[in-house]
């Protein structure tokens, strides 16, 4: 029997149905609903031949099997044994050599390797695709025929319309396929079903699925983009052009422990945090009056006298080393923004206040280095997403700011936003530069003769060659750091659509979701009467919380089960897997997944202790294996890899107990003094105590 003619596909639809009904009854309920408004079936059972019309529009030319035959060979033909996988770099072996303990012992792994017999552009398939997502379900037939020539051993399906799903049901041997794809055979299959209301939300449910198989993705991941849809196809190289940004995103416990150290200090000193609600006069107030907040971009030397001759008219936020550029315009912000943690910014605001220019409050994250509030007269600490520390120390009590990473100028956007500003001014917020001279405005401290040398230095070291669109449609340089901002920013606004509305007066990248504001007049007209800033920074410090010190013990406990229970899980993994290719991506794929179903099940923040760290060093036994270029090398690769990932695991809950339990006074304190990427003192690093160069962070 033809195995579409009418017969043959009702026993098909019933086998899957039945299929889904049992083994995936999420997507049953959703299927079982489901009435074709778009699609149809049509068979010709004398030509043997089958489409689906969507509409008017046939979808395979009349020959429905020809075409899925023809497009699965070609995308076969793109990926055979040896080809490069072209996702993101392999590692290096100078990637990870700051002197910290997590750095140190990764480092110390990859300097092991024979990197002569290992490919230094890209990883390379092996005798089967590791990970395979198909955009577009179609018919699902393509996806049955390049199944039956590659093994492929993780299989996510996406789209966006359950109808097509539901479509496939009668072409596609669903019920034979998915059972073979199980953790027992070392495979495995998902399909992934998102809302396609418009383009950013549909992008971000593909992002927030993928993310849960990192490292996989984006290290070894495929696209196969059926029917070479355009919208999907769109979409595809946007999740390419994220890759780079993503990385910086990762995080890692060199960092974590240093953002520790600062919290735990900050807590102790009797920091004041945000309040977890702000009372309703406080939003009233912000909602009433408009806020300009500054970045460094070059730009800002442009429109600087826009903030100078209306300076009492609106709430006046600094990000980052905006401070020193405000300074050499004689320009007090009314509250001023940091985020990093590192002692790079305890330098910056050294150079930037004195005894003759002070700001009257310093917002902070709450893992800001302590150094700081020696400078200042008045600050407030915030915590911010994607860290344990608000779950550690700050969840009954105190706020957590969302899309604060990575740099000041998005995190002081978040703070406007989640303070209640409705109308947001954004200067000197560039996200790129024309040209690599010409990367911050006048007056900033990195153009400081009196500045750290470091801090000089660094406006020479840019290297990027990205590029990123400017409001008027000209080509901008930019950095993966400022695109992430970027994109976070937009983000920000597009959650905040309905609350708030932003202008974006900087000359610099097009920001998405706000209004280009060309004129001086526009923006006179919008700010309206003076601000009367004081009253609000006091009720905002007399409304702030401290931290009791039982709380603060409760959460270093609570982060220590946590640690030395993902630790265990982990090594535990990481002993049983196969020592080889396949063995490899089913052991990151259930430790990935382990964890991120329970951060989602939980959720619990503290998976931000071990995310980061947890994905380098998987990613790392992802490049030694397969970036080599024998089988051999990889697998020799591989064992090293292994039993130097066991051993960091049984290290890593005792490093963290050693650093809770330091006690040592601030002043007193060496760590409080020294950069991410120098040496401190801890007997768990075992290295030269040299600066790093080329450091991963």
């Amino acid at each position: 029997m033809w195995p579409y003619s009418q017969q043959a596909i009702q026993q098909r639809f019933r086998k899957n149905l039945s299929f889904f009904q049992q083994n995936m009854p999420s997507l049953y309920k959703v299927l079982k609903d489901i009435r074709f408004k778009r699609l149809t079936l049509s068979v010709d059972e004398q030509k043997k031949r089958w489409d689906i019309m969507d509409g008017q529009r046939s979808l395979y030319l009349g020959d429905g099997e020809g075409y899925a035959t023809e497009e699965a060979n070609t995308f076969c033909g793109y990926f055979p044994e040896g080809a490069g996988i072209q996702t993101i770099a392999p590692l290096q072996v100078d990637n990870y050599s700051a002197p910290r303990f997590f750095h140190n012992h990764l480092n110390t792994t990859l300097q092991q390797l024979d990197y002569s017999a290992m490919d230094p552009k890209c990883h390379r398939m092996p005798d089967f695709m590791p990970l395979v997502v198909f955009t577009g379900i179609g018919a699902g037939v393509h996806i049955q025929k390049t199944l039956e020539q590659r093994d492929c051993q993780v299989v996510l399906v996406m789209d966006t319309d359950p109808e097509a799903l539901l479509m496939s049901m009668y072409l596609t041997d669903w019920y034979d396929i998915i059972p073979r794809y199980t953790t027992q055979e070392g495979r495995f299959f998902n399909f992934i079903l998102v809302d396609e209301v418009d383009e950013q939300r549909t992008f971000m449910g593909f992002w927030n699925e993928l993310v849960q198989y990192t490292p996989l993705f984006p290290s070894l991941n495929i696209f196969y983009n059926h029917l070479k849809e355009a919208f999907r196809d769109k979409l595809i190289k946007r999740i390419q052009e994220e890759f780079k940004v993503f990385l910086t995103a990762w995080g890692f416990y060199d960092d974590e422990a240093n953002q520790l150290n600062n919290a735990l200090h900050n807590l102790k000193n009797l920091v004041p945090t945000l309040p977890r609600n702000l009372e309703a006069d406080m939003i009233i107030w912000a909602n009433s009056n408009p806020a300009v907040i500054v970045g460094a971009g070059p730009s800002l030397n442009e429109r600087i006298d826009w903030i100078k001759e209306n300076r009492k008219r609106f709430f006046l936020i600094s990000a980052g080393t905006a401070l020193s550029i405000l300074k050499h315009h004689d320009i007090v912000p009314d509250m001023h923004v940091e985020i990093e943690s590192d002692y790079a910014t305890v330098d910056h605001l050294k150079a930037t206040l004195d005894e003759n220019y002070q700001i009257p409050l310093l917002a902070g994250a709450i893992q800001l280095n302590p150094r700081v509030f020696n400078l200042t007269q008045r600050g407030l600490l915030y915590y911010k997403d994607s860290t344990a520390l608000h779950a550690m120390f700050g969840a009954r009590t105190s706020a957590q700011l969302q899309g604060m990473t990575p740099t000041c100028t998005n995190a002081a956007t978040g703070l406007a936003l989640q303070l209640g500003f409705k109308q947001l001014f954004l200067f000197g917020m560039d996200f790129g530069y024309k040209s690599k001279t010409e990367t911050h405005a006048a007056g900033s401290v990195y153009f400081d003769e009196k500045a750290p040398k470091y801090l000089q230095d660094s406006i020479g070291e840019r290297m990027s060659n990205l590029k990123v669109e400017a409001i008027d449609g000209s080509t901008l340089l930019t950095e993966p750091i400022y695109n992430a901002a970027r994109d976070r920013v937009e983000k920000l606004l597009y959650t905040f659509q309905h609350q708030a509305k932003a202008y974006n007066c900087s000359l610099g990248a097009k920001i998405d979701g706000t209004e280009v504001v060309a004129s001086r007049d526009f923006f006179e007209a919008m700010i309206g009467a003076e601000v009367h800033p004081d009253e609000y920074r006091e009720q905002l410090l007399y409304r702030s919380v401290l931290t009791a010190p039982s709380e603060i013990d409760q959460g270093i406990k609570l982060a220590a089960t946590y640690l030395g229970n993902v630790c265990q899980f982990v090594r535990q993994e990481v002993k049983a897997m196969n020592p080889d290719y396949r063995g490899l991506v089913m052991a990151v794929l259930k430790i990935t997944r382990r964890l991120e179903a329970d951060f989602r099940k939980q959720r619990t923040p503290l998976f931000y202790l071990v995310r980061g760290t947890i994905w380098h060093y998987l990613n790392a036994g992802i490049s030694v294996c397969y970036t080599a270029t024998d089988t051999d090398t990889g697998l020799k690769h591989l064992k090293i890899w292994q039993a130097r990932f066991i051993d960091f695991l049984e290290q890593w809950p005792q490093h963290y107990e050693w650093l809770v339990e330091r006690n040592v006074d601030a002043n007193d304190d060496g760590w409080l003094v020294k950069r991410i990427g120098e040496a401190v003192d801890d007997p768990f690093y075992h290295g030269p105590a040299s600066a790093a160069k080329g450091d991963q962070a």
